[in-house]
């Protein structure tokens, strides 16, 4: 079983390095090198760290590594929450994020030395990462409409892993008071299996929702520069323009409802000899 979960881990980190150089190269080649961009290629980095970890667990000092591990999953997942925040133009909540690190690592170290370590530890780990998780979703609802709709979103994606922690929880409850050892050893073996699942998952849902977000831009972009394009019907004496809808606009209206030109008036030579015809030259 230990050769199976190694084996696990060694994929997901093989993942997760791919999936970060593919986030970073995706952040050094954005317009810009938006904030946006930029965390989220510092989350999966956090991701791959998290996947690591586990993976040399059993050649750490076994509380070290115990601890360890857990708690850079922790912060996987807040790096995560720090993501949809960036994503949604929010600012990220140092403060409220500390306070969950900092709690989370106290309950490993107080199990870690504790004789209630099962099944609580397993139960207190699940509430936090479906809590960051939950947090993650509820965030991209206020992310543009591609990270928060649709069947391969951010946010369903983040939804599903939070249901998938609190069905561990439960689970994991009913496997240990059953006495079901084998069913429990199963059960975390496919947890860990679902980690590299998760990994792609969110980050190719993050890769297509920049990308439908960015073609949506320049599709309006387009149409915007179409209005502008084309023949215009203007009356021949007093040079307003007909639109789409029939109305006849002055051309200064006209133009700066359709683009970003705003006009200032004055009057040419010829007009102001019509306009003050004693108006010495």
């Amino acid at each position: 079983m230990h050769d199976n979960v190694f084996l696990i881990y060694l994929v997901n980190v093989v993942v997760s390095l791919s999936l970060a150089a593919l986030m970073t190269f995706h952040w050094r080649t954005h317009e810009g090198g938006d904030a946006a961009t930029r965390t989220w290629m510092m989350a999966s980095w956090v991701m791959v760290l998290a996947n690591a970890v586990f993976m040399f667990q059993p050649w750490l000092p076994p509380a070290f590594g115990r601890v360890t591990a857990t708690w850079t999953v922790t912060l996987a997942f807040i790096s995560v929450w720090f993501g949809a925040r960036s994503t949604a133009g929010l600012a990220p909540p140092w403060r409220l994020a500390a306070g969950c690190a900092a709690a989370h690592l106290g309950l490993l170290i107080f199990f870690q030395y504790s004789e209630f370590s099962r099944p609580w530890r397993g139960v207190s780990n699940g509430l936090f990462w479906a809590g960051l998780s939950a947090m993650a979703a509820h965030t991209f609802r206020e992310a543009p409409s591609f990270y928060g709709r649709g069947v391969l979103s951010p946010r369903l994606v983040s939804t599903l892993h939070a249901l998938h922690h609190l069905v561990r929880i439960l689970l994991g409850l009913i496997f240990h008071f059953a006495a079901w050892p084998a069913a429990t050893s199963v059960l975390h073996t496919a947890s860990d299996a679902v980690v590299g699942s998760f990994n792609v998952a969110l980050f190719v849902s993050l890769l297509v929702a920049d990308l439908r977000d960015r073609h949506h831009q320049l599709m309006e972009a387009r149409a915007e520069v179409d209005k502008l394009t084309g023949l215009l019907p203007i009356c021949a004496w007093c040079k307003k323009i007909r639109d789409d809808r029939g109305y006849w606009q002055q051309v200064e209206e006209y133009i700066s409802a359709r683009s970003e030109v705003q006009f200032t008036h004055g009057i040419c030579q010829e007009c102001v000899r019509k306009v003050i015809p004693d108006l010495p030259t």
